[in-house]
């Protein structure tokens, strides 16, 4: 990781792993991490529009 929102992950690997849902959906799923004292994760999806006739 060169750049981050938190500088703590600058000089880090920042695993992620990819989930293909379905045809036209993408999943990047985090490791579960640890913030406030809380374990969290997070995602992020993506869906493939405009694919009506394909």
């Amino acid at each position: 990781m060169e750049i981050a929102t938190f500088p703590d992950f600058v000089g880090t690997d920042l695993t992620r792993t990819c989930i293909f849902e379905d045809e036209n959906t993408l999943k990047l799923d985090t490791p579960p991490m640890k913030m406030g004292g809380e374990w969290l994760g997070s995602y992020i999806r993506w869906q493939r529009t405009g694919t009506e006739g394909r």
